[in-house]
């Protein structure tokens, strides 16, 4: 298997089944601060033994049986159940959605082409040059097209330009010119940490990003627990990286065993140094600029930092029972993400998303989930793993991908609503799981264009054995970008996204 970092399957979980990405957003929120919405999420989840517990999510439903048509002639039939009984660690009640999308989708997005990255690069049947290494990594001016892969994480827009990173750099995107740029970090450097000008400061295990209402980059770096402010990240003359929560000084490379207990390691609220995080990955961003944290921790936590001070408090914990999948997004007053849940009468893999209130003055433990998503709902095999992707907002709704679509949450009324399917091939019609790669076999060209409900979004959350990388982006004008590694990391635009 490919892959760009030796660093990339660090800490990821055979138990992993149900997929998703675990980490990382930006900033969208109640006050509507921006519209260039960036979400997502890795998840390296499982370094210090946290448990991928499943939630007993005992659901009754009942259905307001509605069958809904896409903008195509495709009918994805919809069923969203109506509000259930989910028991699990607490006696919950949440929206079901239980029967849905059973075709490829209702394509109601515009045209997806590849925004970035080389799927033909490095392999052996359709890579015409043989010195192609998937070991390589792209220097300054690369192109992001036709040059060595870059593995993308989320992206952020700003001033016509885009930030993105990797674990161990972060790098901006010129989309005038399809090129790639260094920002801070050392691509190909060692795992450490250290602050200061961003040429020479350096990153471990970069797994979250946001960025803040004025351009500063925020990033969570999960080996080091520490989270870190980018300022100016698109001045080279004034860019720097400094402390801002969680570990405040320099973590030499032979400290770092990637266990999650390098640095100021714990789980004690607090302000900047005196805070600690205990394998700190996906973030998102509110409209005053409030980070809010997934924090690996001895179980799960999600944690909310006030940027301007560092200071750090706990919003919700769950218990081993509750499996966080990491995307974060912020929405109207409230922090979403997704859990792993599990039908314990048929054993069949649920996601829950899970709603906390940001205002928050004391943790909840182990909040009910707001909707609970069934296979049958977005189209999968009940009786099979199935995966739930990158979560991303337009200001009004969310935009979440499942089973290789993306689907609409209406979020608007008293229990969220899974919608059709905008983009995307089902899973189940193409033989993504048999080499971790695009079905070669049904002549599928991941560079060409492809209509909305053909595109194959493919990331290694498909699998059972490598863990969950896919993350979900969004612009001004509306564009979706689908960002995700396969045997190489690429990014897909889809235009025009309602």
């Amino acid at each position: 298997m490919r892959q760009f970092s030796s660093l990339l399957i660090v800490g990821l979980s055979s138990a992993m089944l149900f997929g998703c990405s675990g980490s990382s957003d930006s900033s969208s929120g109640s006050s509507g601060s921006t519209s260039t919405t960036t979400t997502t999420t890795t998840g390296n989840t499982t370094a210090n033994g946290s448990g991928n517990g499943t939630t007993g999510n005992n659901t009754s439903t009942t259905g307001n049986n509605t069958s809904t048509t896409g903008n195509t002639s495709t009918t994805g039939n919809t069923s969203t159940t109506g509000n259930t009984s989910t028991t699990g660690n607490t006696s919950t009640t949440g929206n079901t959605s239980t029967t849905g999308n059973t075709s490829s989708s209702g394509g109601a997005c515009g045209q997806a082409t590849l925004f970035a990255g080389n799927p033909f690069f490095g392999d052996g049947d359709h890579d015409t040059n043989p010195n192609d290494d998937p070991s390589q990594r792209p220097a300054d001016g690369a192109n992001m097209l036709t040059g060595i892969p870059y593995p993308y994480q989320a992206l952020h827009f700003s001033q016509n330009q885009i930030l993105t990173n990797d674990q161990l750099s972060v790098w901006r995107i010129d989309p005038s010119t399809s090129t790639l740029h260094p920002v801070a970090g050392d691509l190909n450097a060692s795992a450490e940490l250290l602050a200061g000008p961003c040429t020479s400061a350096r990153f471990a295990d970069i797994l979250g990003s946001a960025m803040g209402s004025d351009g500063t980059l925020y990033v969570a770096d999960w080996a080091t627990n520490a989270i870190l402010k980018v300022t100016s990240p698109l001045d080279a003359a004034n860019c720097t990286v400094s402390y801002l929560a969680g570990t405040a000084s320099e973590v030499d490379a032979s400290d770092i065993n990637f266990d999650a207990q390098a640095g100021n390691y714990g789980t004690a609220d607090g302000t900047g140094s005196a805070a600690q995080f205990y394998g700190p990955e996906s973030m998102t961003i509110d409209g005053s600029d409030n980070l809010y944290v997934l924090d690996h921790g001895t179980d799960w936590s999600i944690r909310k930092v006030t940027t301007t001070n560092g200071t750090v408090t706990t919003l919700a914990t769950f218990s081993a029972g509750t499996y966080a999948y990491g995307q974060l997004q912020y929405l109207n007053g409230k922090v979403y993400f997704w859990a792993r849940g599990n039908d314990p009468t048929t054993d069949a893999d649920t996601g829950n998303l899970i709603a906390i209130d940001a205002s928050a003055t004391s943790a909840v433990s182990d909040p009910a989930p707001a909707l609970v998503i069934t296979a049958e709902a977005v189209g999968g095999d009940s009786t099979a793993s199935w995966p739930i992707g990158g979560l991303t907002t337009d200001g009004s709704k969310l935009y979440i991908t499942a089973d290789g679509q993306i689907f609409t949450v209406n979020v608007s009324g008293s229990t969220p609503d899974l919608g059709t399917s905008l983009a995307g091939a089902n899973n189940d019609t193409w033989n993504v799981q048999n080499d971790l790669d695009f079905d070669w076999l049904d002549s599928y060209d991941p560079t060409a264009a492809q209509s909305a409900s053909q595109v194959e979004l493919l990331a290694l959350d498909q699998t059972q054995t490598v863990g969950v990388y896919s993350y979900l982006s969004r612009d001004s004008s509306g564009n979706l970008y689908f960002t995700a590694t396969s045997e190489d990391a690429y990014v897909e635009k889809i235009a025009g996204c309602p």
